[in-house]
């Protein structure tokens, strides 16, 4: 039987090759949501190896999780953040969970979170990063999604960060949740600690309540930053998983081939060469 490899695939088998090993992907708010795909899942249709670590605090939505990937991955239960005891909020929609409270004055004022109310808290212990991921050597793709708690999880993860390429974190322009730090204080941390903004995915616009009920998706609420290690930080390793993750995960193939051929000059190689080219 012949197989067809995708024209992707065959420009990224060199850049697997060289990597050597299985790129690692931390997902932390892991839980499936409907009719959404996990950003990293074309990576198995292109060849690419990889171990998969995933945090979910919710006992139900870890299982399912596991049983979704047949045991494949190592799905861990816990609340990451800062390393100490907090309320978690529970939500009538399960995806908008959070160490942070509603806020229902705001949320008010948009067609689409009018709804969103709090059903339960709990007390919970959070734990770190940098505890949880000691054993964890390189992070290639760092993904956050936890509901405004993002900042405190990348603040208790200091060592984490420094061996991590590319991170993936939902960033929010206004206040969904009380308290809740937005885009420019995730940036800012980000970039002291040594990443750039690449850009903003999935960007997500809603209707603002309005008395005559004329109003589309017209105000920017929450978007996917994309940041990655400078050039100057990260390490060998690290550039050949960006250029990954750029091409196959963000149709990037200027933001691959710039990451490769950095990696070219620190070892005389072509790599950038023929991945723009489409093959060595």
């Amino acid at each position: 039987m012949n197989v067809i490899v995708s024209p992707l695939a065959a420009r990224l088998a060199p850049v697997v090759a060289a990597l050597g090993r299985e790129l690692v992907v931390v997902d932390v708010g892991a839980q499936t949501l409907e009719g959404e795909a996990h950003v990293y899942a074309p990576l198995g249709g292109l060849g690419v190896p990889v171990r998969l670590i995933g945090f979910e605090p919710l006992a139900a939505r870890a299982a399912a999780r596991r049983a979704e990937e047949d045991g494949s991955v190592e799905i861990i239960e816990a609340f990451v953040g800062a390393g100490r005891e907090e309320v978690f909020f529970e939500n009538n929609a399960s995806g908008t969970s959070s160490l942070l409270r509603l806020d229902p004055e705001f949320c008010a004022g948009f067609t689409s979170l009018a709804g969103l109310r709090t059903v339960g808290s709990a007390r919970v212990r959070t734990e770190r990063l940098d505890d949880l991921l000691g054993h964890v050597g390189a992070v290639d793709f760092l993904k956050l999604d936890i509901q405004g708690a993002e900042l405190a999880a990348l603040e208790a993860a200091g060592s984490v960060l420094e061996r991590t390429a590319l991170i993936q974190c939902e960033v929010e322009f206004a206040p969904i949740y009380q308290g809740q730090p937005l885009f420019s204080e995730v940036e800012l941390f980000l970039r002291r600690a040594g990443f750039m903004l690449i850009d903003l995915m999935t960007q997500a616009r809603r209707a603002p309540v309005v008395a005559s009920g004329r109003a589309g998706a017209e105000q920017l609420l929450w978007a996917d930053g994309v940041f990655a290690r400078r050039a100057d930080l990260v390490s060998d390793d690290g550039l050949l998983a960006q250029a990954i993750l750029a091409a196959a995960l963000y149709d990037k193939p200027g933001i691959a081939e710039r990451a490769l051929a950095n990696h070219d000059r620190r070892h005389g190689g072509r790599l950038a060469a023929g991945f723009a080219g489409g093959g060595i």
